[in-house]
């Protein structure tokens, strides 16, 4: 794993540090530090196809019922699903016990990745790190262009 660049937050626009990632077709993993919590978002060929939150408002099930996907009384069943497998992508297991037609599920995974990237917008200080490996779960189909995070957090 190459480390490929590194910097702080307040080097300059955070919009701009994006998208000459993204300009540059990056494909690697960038890792915002800050307050003692990371904010992983992937790349490939210059497109986000991934990204983490720990804030609850980033949660996959939260941005499914703000996007009225589910209702309130299926959301702690499936809380209860995720909690009994940690390990299985929480968009499958969204979209199965919530019928989703697959167009709904990738549509949700492509909220969820925005959301997720977006929210490195709201962290005033901290540093971050480019290397050319991913280390985050990534899956195909869900590319977004680097603008639309970018108009998303800004």
């Amino acid at each position: 794993m190459a480390e490929l660049a590194r910097g702080a937050v307040a080097d300059r626009p955070w919009g701009r540090t994006l998208g000459a990632l993204g300009a540059r077709g990056l494909t690697g993993q960038l890792t915002l530090t800050a307050d003692g919590k990371r904010y992983p978002v992937a790349f490939r060929d210059g497109a986000v196809v991934g990204a983490l939150s720990l804030l609850a408002s980033d949660a996959a099930i939260r941005i499914a019922l703000t996007g009225h996907l589910v209702t309130s009384t299926q959301v702690a069943e499936i809380a209860r699903h995720q909690a009994a497998a940690p390990t299985r992508d929480e968009i499958e297991l969204i979209a199965e016990h919530a019928r989703l037609a697959p167009e709904q599920a990738l549509k949700l995974r492509r909220r969820v990745v925005a959301q997720r990237a977006a929210r490195t917008f709201s962290v005033e200080r901290g540093e971050f790190v480019v290397e050319d490996r991913v280390t985050i779960p990534v899956v195909p189909g869900a590319e977004l262009d680097i603008r639309a995070v970018i108009y998303l957090g800004a």
